[in-house]
């Protein structure tokens, strides 16, 4: 399924580092911060090296979230006016159609997908993440006299490693 492709990033906090992961509830304006914080000290002062990654739902209902919404309250970035959400406290955020709705436990819940109703907000810390090769890239070609052409094919594989515990963090079981 496509939102395994990096599933580290959520699996990290949700399975093997449970200490950075929170149930949050309603959606607020404090889960971003209560998520950036569980980061710890080391990473979460880091700011430029931090970003935030949501579901398209999250993504929508922070829109209308009061302390963003208008000019009076968020002068540069009101996103009644931009329709955008570029960042909150100069962290990116970054909404993935590769990021899904969970289930109450931040699970994809491939059995029931009914179940899948809960947004989650993931604050990633990139220095702890590297992009690591199972398999290098290997190149065949195949000549086709019918035709003469060449077909080339490449294939490889890779994934994204962490590289410490706290390298993501995440709010599941949000309200949206």
């Amino acid at each position: 399924d496509y939102f395994l492709e990096f599933n580290g990033l959520r699996k990290s906090p949700l399975v093997t580092s449970t200490a950075y992961s929170r149930d949050g509830g309603a959606l607020a304006i404090d889960d971003y911060r209560r998520t950036w914080a569980l980061l710890g000290r080391t990473q979460a002062p880091r700011k430029e090296s931090i970003f935030f990654l949501i579901d398209f739902s999250t993504f929508q209902a922070s829109l209308d979230l009061l302390q963003l919404t208008t000019r009076d309250v968020a002068e540069t970035q009101a996103t009644l006016f931009t329709g955008e959400l570029e960042s909150i406290w100069g962290v990116p955020i970054y909404m993935s159609g590769f990021m899904d709705l969970s289930n109450t436990a931040g699970k994809i819940d491939q059995d029931t997908p009914g179940n899948n109703t809960k947004g989650q907000i993931l604050a990633v810390y990139a220095p702890y993440w590297a992009f690591t090769y199972k398999r290098n890239i290997t190149v065949e070609m195949l000549r086709s006299p019918d035709s003469e052409t060449f077909e080339f094919y490449g294939s490889m594989r890779f994934s994204l490693t962490r590289r410490s515990e706290s390298a993501s963090a995440i709010s599941y079981n949000l309200t949206v």
